[in-house]
């Protein structure tokens, strides 16, 4: 709380002042972490918090410290942040070892996490410590790596133990108050003391543990909904913020976390932290994504259109489990008229654009995404620009997406095609380009799976055969059904009967479902 600043300062003083000093930052790890680096020379470390008493949660797994009759003394209050009646210190820290223990279940039990290493005992045990102070108002709490005390195995990206800071009552100045602010605080930061104990820190990277950690919060606790707040902010400045970018904190792009767990599952996310213990997060993230069969560009494209439907336009089985009460989207609203008119626009890599297109008593809606991986990579920075031409009338080089709409996307410079990635949503569905068989055609299996279009290919029980020009049969084996802009179709990730990615060069396939046998053939080009 405001009026207790001065206690805290005494024992964490730089370190809380800097969280504090910072807008819409609700937890203090990237300070810490900041902090750490900035001392990494000086003899004094900062130093853990000296409470009256502590308390052993009921499964052993952690250890409570905090006081009963100091500015620190934890307080229960409800949602309105009023006191609870009948509520003292210990029912507090009653429910805080309750809520701690479902966090270790969930992340620990549940997601197969690894477990933060002991700390050599220096809160008393070698249990996880958390110490329940009067933290800055708004600062919800803050995870602090031990760095005098690394771990073993840790290279540039050094591992260490660290000890969780919680508010004593979530109170005043706090977007959520009382035990759900609770709840939400003790998921993320235990995934933070998960991540620098088994994965190590990437100083450069702290967007993605901010990321991660905030993704955890509904995951482990869905009842409460404090992501929101940051949700919100994403979609407010959705067009200027990379995906990879470390210029804003993390917390806004939780959505892309939760995202990939549905999307995949919460596994994806567990291996791209194993990863994360000899890589940066980004590479980390492109390899986990590999090792299922896909790639960032299909995946973030994906992301795109799923952010399309929520509000009004939620489909919660499908896509968001919250979408519901998620904003809308903030398109660049156009009218198209019979001569063509031009839109232009651009932004660094990852980010997406989108454009909504009115013609006659209808719209149409475009979402352009620039995707160049190597670029996020290598933190270029670099611009990448694009034009959509569009009227309700025919003209050269202009494709009919409607009956009274005529379109055209096109990167600049013209050479760039391969950083987007180009969508269209009608009010009659997702607009697929059906000029083939299938798509994408050339296909590339390191970047995409490979769509069938035709019918038979959704049905359940279909067969794919896939042939070389030699007729050699390369795959045989079930179709799999996977989802493209909201359509089923028949997938298949290009790879042969051995697990292989398939070669350049031309392919026939067959396909057997509904009594019917269809096919054709596509290109492989990588």
């Amino acid at each position: 709380m405001a009026g207790r600043f001065l206690t805290v300062i005494l024992f964490c003083g730089a370190l809380l002042t800097e969280a504090a000093g910072q807008q819409n930052v609700k937890c203090g790890f990237s300070a810490a972490v900041r902090h750490a680096r900035e001392r990494r020379n000086d003899v004094a470390r900062e130093e853990r918090p000296v409470l009256q008493t502590s308390r052993l949660t009921a499964s052993g797994h952690f250890r409570i410290h905090f006081d009963t009759s100091t500015v620190n003394t934890p307080a229960v209050l409800d949602a309105a942040g009023l006191p609870v009646p009948g509520s003292d210190h210990s029912t507090y820290i009653d429910t805080l070892s309750w809520i701690l223990d479902s966090v270790y279940r969930a992340e620990i039990g549940a997601y197969g996490f690894v477990a933060p290493a002991p700390d050599g005992g220096r809160g008393g045990g070698n249990e996880y410590d958390i110490y329940v102070v009067a933290l800055p108002s708004g600062l919800f709490g803050q995870t602090v790596p031990e760095d005098a005390f690394p771990l073993p195995g840790g290279g540039s990206n050094g591992r260490y133990p660290s000890f969780i800071m919680v508010d004593n009552d979530f109170g005043a100045g706090y977007r959520t108050k009382g035990i759900a602010a609770l709840k939400v605080t003790c998921a993320h930061e235990f995934q933070h003391a998960v991540q620098v104990s088994h994965s190590g820190l990437w100083g450069n990277d702290l967007f993605f543990y901010e990321l991660s950690a905030e993704a955890f919060e509904p995951m482990v606790f869905p009842d409460v909904k404090d992501y929101l707040f940051d949700v919100r902010t994403y979609f407010s400045a959705f067009t200027p913020v990379p995906l990879f970018t470390n210029a804003y904190p993390g917390y806004e792009r939780a959505i892309f976390g939760l995202y990939l767990m549905k999307r995949h599952s919460p596994a994806l996310m567990r291996d791209v932290w194993d990863r994360i213990a000899s890589k940066r997060p980004v590479p980390a993230l492109f390899d986990a994504l590999e090792g299922l069969s896909t790639s960032i560009e299909p995946v973030y494209a994906d992301f795109a259109e799923w952010l399309f439907y929520t509000g009004a336009r939620a489909d919660t089985g499908r896509y968001f489990h919250d979408a519901a009460i998620f904003p809308e989207l903030n398109f660049k609203d156009v009218v198209a008229g019979p001569a063509v008119r031009t839109v232009t626009g651009g932004g660094e890599a990852f980010t997406t654009h989108f454009t909504n297109v009115f013609h006659g008593f209808d719209s149409t809606q475009f979402f352009v995404s620039s995707v160049s991986a190597s670029d996020a990579l290598n933190e270029t920075g670099r611009t990448f620009s694009y034009q959509l031409e569009y009227a309700t009338s025919p003209a050269a080089s202009l494709e009919q997406l409607r009956p009274d709409l005529f379109a055209a996307f096109s990167p600049v410079p013209a050479s760039e095609l391969a950083h987007w990635k180009y969508r269209v949503q009608t009010s009659g569905g997702p607009y697929i380009r059906l000029a083939g068989d299938c798509f994408p055609n050339p296909y590339d299996p390191a970047k995409s799976e490979l769509y069938f279009t035709v019918s038979e290919a959704a049905e359940e029980g279909a067969e794919l055969t896939v042939f070389s020009t030699s007729m050699d049969r390369v795959y045989a084996g079930p179709v799999r059904t996977g989802l493209f802009s909201g359509r089923p179709f028949g997938v298949w990730d290009g790879r042969d009967s051995k697990g292989n990615r398939v070669g350049s060069g031309i392919y026939f396939y067959i396909i057997n479902g509904a009594g019917t046998v269809r096919t054709g053939k596509f290109a492989v080009v990588r």
